[in-house]
Formats: structure tokens, sequence, C-alpha cells
């Protein structure tokens, strides 16, 4: 993105608590709203009809896509009833349902993508579509409820479908050969993509084989290898990936039944059915399972603190310093993804010896035996741990030392296997053998009833004391071990730095002339950070200004007791937030053209600003301020 030369800049002093009052009707009416997307996708090359389903939808321009590879138009708007519960009362609200005729091309990359609509209103948020390697199917328009029913699919399959209803499962028929492995998941397509509208969550995937002749009399369950993990999202919780893998030992024909784990269904419960033989792709670098990435690089780094399957860049060391007070060796452009990486479970080095360098950091590959305290290899701070669990129960231990108040962070990342498949359980112990912090988090829940306890991916301590420490690592059941066990854990000084940040309502920012529109951001603070920040949103077409509003900073108060949570603090940031003010003057640019804009931020230190650094790409789109509903069938881009 280019910079303009009037840059503005927004010196903030933040805090904790809301600051703006909360949005009226009329600016929900300035923010079109998708819902759902149907069908999920489509492989390259295809040209299908989708369903979108929304609010204040009325008077659409165009189809905006973040590729060249996909376009679409318009075909017709209806009116609909949307059905809305909220404390077991149903309500009806008016909404849209538009129909586009999507193009998808032959070089699409697969993936996920996203799509939005341009209205009178402004741009609306994303939905999520996936161009698939291969065929897809979409799901038969008759009932398959049940197993003499089910729908039959020509493996490898693909397919889209939807719980249309509460309490509906899909049937689904296969042939397999004789000692065929197989492997199926199913995909939905909430959060994805960040913004993307989220409905499905607990997708449920089981395998049956038939008790008698076909599929007279009662199906009977097969036992499978479960692989199936949870994507989590930072603020609306978790999504459930159901992945099984099986050996059939004998020929035949074979059920998959998807479902839902809450027995819930309607327009938005769409999923992707994928059942490809196991070591059947040739694709260069991909993965055993599905991805839930987008199809491209974004321009900026996706910063993410936590998560097990989140990857330690190559730039990490870098980007930790920039994104705090900085370092002379600190380096803020480095925000793209790749780099140098490495293949999941390859290492550097041959077991127990140091591994050059991996982001930033020096490395060691963990060796056996290393089953005990006495066995631990030494390591030198910071370091890179890189080890496996070998088998059911294996121990891995590391010695390291450290000073009095040294401020020490772990981070945690499993390299090829996923949580909860791979639980890795971290402790410290000291010297008598007494674990003094781990990677578990403890709430009580239900009114002091009953605890609650987390892995976490991510820990900060604080050693009050000198001297030689433990770390140890395994999994946290004891059951699961062998090849691809992997694991790295980074164990680095704390570095003060802003986490993520975002913003209220999603990544786009729709503007009426005269009028202002307050953005609420919240800014996450790590690892102690407690200096000034500055905000700034840079490539801020002519026109627009920026109200900056200015608060006085607050220290945040202890984490709180065991009857609440334990140690809050070592696993969570400080949350705070902030309001901007935007305002379209009487010169702003042409309406329903977006603007790419960008939010910047720089850490200031004893008056001092640091170097700035990007935060986010959002989108800006000034609106006409008398609506129109007529509604043009234009194609993507125009």
């Amino acid at each position: 993105m280019k910079r303009v030369a009037g840059l503005l800049s927004i010196v903030l002093v933040l805090t904790t608590g809301g600051l703006c009052a909360k949005d009226g009707p009329e600016n929900r009416k300035r923010n079109p709203k998708l819902l759902s997307m149907t069908p999920m996708g489509g492989p390259p090359g295809s040209s299908l009809e989708f369903r979108v389903r929304g609010e204040d939808l009325e008077g659409i321009r165009s189809v905006w896509s973040d590729c060249d590879g996909l376009t679409a138009k318009v075909k017709s708007v209806k009116e609909i009833k949307l059905e809305k519960t909220r404390f077991s009362r149903t309500t009806y609200a008016p909404g849209q349902e538009v129909f586009l005729q999507l193009d998808i091309a032959e070089d699409a990359s697969p993936g996920a993508y996203s799509l939005r609509l341009l209205t009178d209103w402004g741009l609306s948020g994303p939905v999520t579509l996936v161009v698939s390697d291969g065929k897809v199917v979409q799901e038969q328009p008759e009932p398959h409820q049940d197993p003499e029913s089910a729908q039959l699919l020509e493996l490898p399959a693909n397919l889209n479908g939807r719980i249309g209803r509460n309490g509906e499962v899909d049937f689904y028929a296969f042939e397999v050969l004789e000692s065929q492995e197989l492997q199926f998941e199913v995909l939905v397509a909430g959060g994805i993509l960040p913004g993307s509208p989220i409905h499905f969550r607990d997708p449920e995937l089981i395998l049956y084989e038939p008790a008698q002749g076909w599929f007279q009399g009662k199906a009977r369950r097969l036992e499978t290898r479960v692989e199936s993990t949870i994507f989590l999202l930072p603020v609306e919780g978790g999504i459930l990936k159901p992945r099984l893998r099986h050996r059939f030992g004998k020929p035949g024909r074979y059920l998959a039944a998807v479902g839902s784990l809450a027995q819930k269904g309607g327009p938005g419960h769409n999923y992707q059915l994928r059942i490809a033989p196991v070591g059947s792709s040739v694709r260069k670098g991909q993965d055993r399972w599905t991805r839930y990435r987008a199809a491209h690089d974004t321009p900026l780094l996706d910063w993410r603190e936590r998560g097990f399957g989140r990857e330690i860049q190559s730039s990490r060391r870098q980007q930790l310093h920039a994104r705090g007070a900085g370092s002379p060796d600190a380096n803020p452009a480095a925000t793209r993804l790749g780099g140098d990486r490495k293949e999941p479970g390859s290492s550097r080095a041959g077991p127990g010896r140091q591994g050059g360098s991996l982001a930033g950091y020096p490395s060691l590959v963990e060796s056996e035996p290393d089953e005990t305290p006495e066995s631990a290899a030494a390591v030198s701070l910071p370091v890179i741990l890189e080890g496996r669990i070998d088998a059911p129960g294996d121990l891995d231990h590391f010695r390291f030392t450290v000073e009095a108040g040294q401020r020490v962070a772990f981070e945690i990342q499993t390299v090829d296997r996923m949580f909860p498949e791979l639980s890795p359980w971290l402790e410290v112990l000291d010297a008598s053998g007494r674990t003094i912090c781990s990677n578990i988090y403890r709430s009580v829940e239900n009114n002091s009833a009953y605890w609650q306890k987390f892995l976490q991916s991510k820990a900060i301590y604080t050693f009050e004391e000198a001297g030689d420490y433990i770390l140890r690592l395994r999994d946290l059941t004891s059951r699961q071990g062998g090849k691809g066990f992997t694991y790295r854990v980074l164990v680095r000084p704390q570095v003060p730095h802003i986490g993520i940040v975002t913003l209220a309502g999603g990544d786009h920012i729709n503007l009426v002339p005269g009028e202002a529109r307050p953005l609420k951001l919240t800014l996450e603070r790590e690892e102690g950070l407690d200096q000034m920040v500055t905000l700034h949103l840079e490539n801020l077409p002519p026109g627009i200004q920026v109200l900056p509003t200015v608060v006085p900073e607050e220290k945040s108060g202890k984490a709180k007791g065991p009857r609440n949570e334990v140690h809050r603090d070592r696993f969570f940031p400080r949350k705070q937030q902030v309001s901007l003010t935007l305002l379209a003057e009487g010169n702003a640019p042409k309406p329903l053209h977006l603007h790419p804009v960008r939010l910047a931020a720089r850490v200031v230190t004893e008056g001092r600003p640091g170097q700035a650094f990007p935060l986010k790409d959002l989108f800006l789109t000034v609106v006409k301020p008398v609506i129109s509903s007529t509604v043009s069938q234009l194609t993507s881009g125009d």
C-alpha cells in the first residue's frame, strides 16, 4: 500500500473501559451485514450460482473479492424474513437473499477467499468462499437422513452440504477397497477468514458399516482414529474440525453421517465433506488436512500470540521488538508471511546439538534419554527447543539457569499433529522438584461449583529466585506419542509489546458526509507493556478527518483470586479500549468507491516515539446521503 504525504497521527494514552455510546439504528443501517452463503464453494474453472443472505443489502452496486481470480454479478434480490432467537424467544427481522453468478478462474489457487457486497449503504463484511482442489459435487435435494436413503458418493469426494433444520443428519454412502485407508473431514466456513459469519460451530462426523445386506437392519458405528481439533477464535470461542482416519478391513459399501452435536440447523449451517485415500495427495507442500487459511498470503502478518498451531515465524524476534520499544536489530518492515520455514518435523541439527537459528533465536534438538531431571540437557536462554513425544507417557526434560527477577515467556507450537491430538503440558520445576508454573490455566465456574482447566500455548513467569530450573514437557493424556508428535518451545525474555488490535464491527468503515463515525478499537498490551502508544491511519483520502480522543492511563489491577481465576496475567494480555472518530467533510471523495487505509502504531518510550509498524488493513467507503433502492447487476471490479 502506497503512503500519502498527509499522514494523520493521533497520540493516545490508552485506558480500560468503553468510551462511546452504542450504535443506534441509523448507524447499523450504514453497515450491510452478510449472514451466510450457499453453497460453500467450488473448483477452479467453474461457474456457479450462489445465494447470500443478509441485512441492509438494498441498493447493491457490485460484488467485491480479495483477488482477481473471482468475478461475480448480481442476478436478483429477494426480500425475506430473518429468524432471530434470543433467550429462547424467536423474532423476525427484514432481510434480503441475493442471487449471484460467480465464475472461478482456471488458475485460482485452492483455499479461502473473501466476498463482499458494495451497496448504497456501503461495504459489507465478508463471507468465505472455498475453492477446492478437484471436483466438487452438491448435496442432493431429496432427503437422505437415514442409511437407506444415503446419497452415493464417488471417491475421492468433495461435497457441499447443509444441515437445513434442527435435528437433521445427512447420510452418504461410498465404496471402499480391501485394506483401503481413507481420511474424512468436515469444513465449515466460519472462522477461516477474520470477520466472516459463524453459525455452524459443532459439526459431527460418524462412520458406519451396514449390519447386513444393503443397509437392511441397524448400521454399526465404526471405531476410527480421531484427529479432530478445535480452531480457536480470539473472541467468538472455538469451532470443531472433525477429522477421522480409518483402514477398512473388508471391501464394500460404508456410510458417513454429518450432523450437529447440538442438533441445530438452518440456512447458515453449510459444510464441505471431504473423503480421500490417505497419501493420495501429490501436491508439493500440501498438508494432510485442509488448512484454515486464506488462499493467498495477506499483505500484513496475521499476528497471533496464541494457538498451538500458529507458526513461530522466522522473523519472530525482530517482530516482537518492533511491536514494542524497538531495538537496534528490530525490523518493523518484516511483516510478510513466509521466510525461513522448515517442513513439519524436520530439524537443522542432530539430536542434542545446537541447531543454528530459528526465528532469530538459537535452537536445540532434544535427544533421549531425558526421562528424568537428572538426565536433562542444559540449555542457555533464549532458545527454541525442538522435541518429540516418542511414545505414550514420554517425558522430556531441559535444564536452564535464570537470575532473580528474570521475566521469561514460554511459547509452544505443535509442528505436525494438531491440538488436542498432541496436548503439550509444560511445567517448570525448582531444585526441590516442585512445580512453580505450568501452561494450565484454571478458573472456577458455576458459582464455585467446579474448576475448569485449559492448556494454553503461551505463558509468562517472573522468577523470584536465581538458580537452576527444569522445564518438563509431555502429552497431557499420556495416550499419544510416536513419529509426528513433534513440538517447539520458544523460551525467551519477555518483550513488552502491542498484541492484537481489533475494530468493532469488522474491517470496513462506511462514512456519510457530514456525520461523525466513532471507531471503537480494542488493543492488547502484552507482557507488561505500559508505555504510551500512538495510533494513526495511513492513506486517508482527502476530505476525511480524524478527531482524536485522549484519555488518561490507568494501571491494571491484580489478577483475580482462586475463587475466580488463577494467575490470569500469566496467560492473557491486558485489554484496553479507545475510540477514534472519523468525519467525512464536504470535499470527501466520490461516494461508493473503496479506499484501502492502514491502521499503524508506535510505542513511545521516555517521550521518544519508536518506529511505526502496521497493524491491519481496513476498507473505507463514503456513502451517499440519499439512499437508492436500485439494484445494479455489475461485474466485480467495475
